[in-house]
């Protein structure tokens, strides 16, 4: 496969924000200090005219993936699929005219935008899983070993999956590889400034409303067990989350 543009390669598939807005024509205002190009302005124009709201959404998070293990996989799998790999060697008489065909590239490698960002939270410059993933389901950083609350622990964050399903009235789906209790997946229903309160986190999936969850054994609507006020609870990650409009 021949590679014929520079890519940025990015962990994050999304850039969420605690608010989603769509381009619209520009309307009469004082003159902006710095005045927008005529040639964007007339962009922007035209694609907020036929820019329609998605009727699904899936963030894909693979937990403590970067550079290095995507291009790692990139390379693995040229590889395997490079007849000329093996013969191909580290100099000019032991090739026997061996070409490699280069990587092969990932499918999300080809998307037509990316981005990077620098991942740091409020104590340390090598975050963990749940202050991370709470900065990707709310925007907001705090300490490690936190999920969606700040530094103090009092004060709670709403995630864009709560946005959508309280404000839009979406779906949503939380899957992981993982158990769903564990900080990735907790990261969009859950508010503890532990995430080793593993059932409260519990209760809070029950009391999310969001119609489905499932991790790495079995959808949560089986194998159940009581938790305290009579609540089913499902003891519990590296996931994905999915929104979508009902089908209509």
């Amino acid at each position: 496969m021949n590679w014929k543009r520079p890519l940025a390669l990015s962990t994050a598939a999304l850039t969420l924000g605690t608010a989603l807005a769509a381009c619209g024509n520009p309307t009469a205002a004082a003159p902006d200090p710095t005045p927008t190009p005529a040639a964007e302005v007339q962009s922007l124009s035209t694609t907020g005219s036929t820019v329609k709201a998605p009727k699904y959404v899936f963030l894909f998070i693979g937990d403590g993936m970067s550079y290095p293990q995507i291009q790692s996989t990139s390379d693995f799998l040229g590889a395997l699929n490079d007849a000329d790999y093996r013969q191909a060697q580290p100099s000019l008489d032991d090739n026997g005219g061996a070409i490699l065909d280069g990587p092969e590239y990932l499918n999300f490698m080809n998307f037509e935008a990316a981005g990077s960002a620098v991942t740091y939270d409020s104590n340390s410059f090598a975050p963990d899983s749940a202050s991370t993933a709470t900065s990707i389901s709310t925007g907001y950083k705090t300490y490690s070993g936190s999920i969606n609350v700040d530094e103090t622990g009092t004060i709670s964050y709403e995630t864009i999956a709560e946005q959508l399903h309280a404000q839009k009235g979406y779906s949503v789906g939380v899957i992981t590889s993982v158990n769903l209790n564990h900080a990735t997946p907790a990261a969009f229903y859950a508010h503890q400034a532990s995430r080793n309160d593993y059932y409260d986190i519990g209760l809070e999936l029950i009391d999310s409303g969001f119609e489905y969850f499932a991790d790495r054994r079995r959808p949560a609507q089986a194998h159940r067990r009581r938790g305290r006020s009579g609540r089913s609870v499902r003891p519990g990650g590296k996931g994905g989350l999915s929104c979508g409009q009902d089908p209509g």
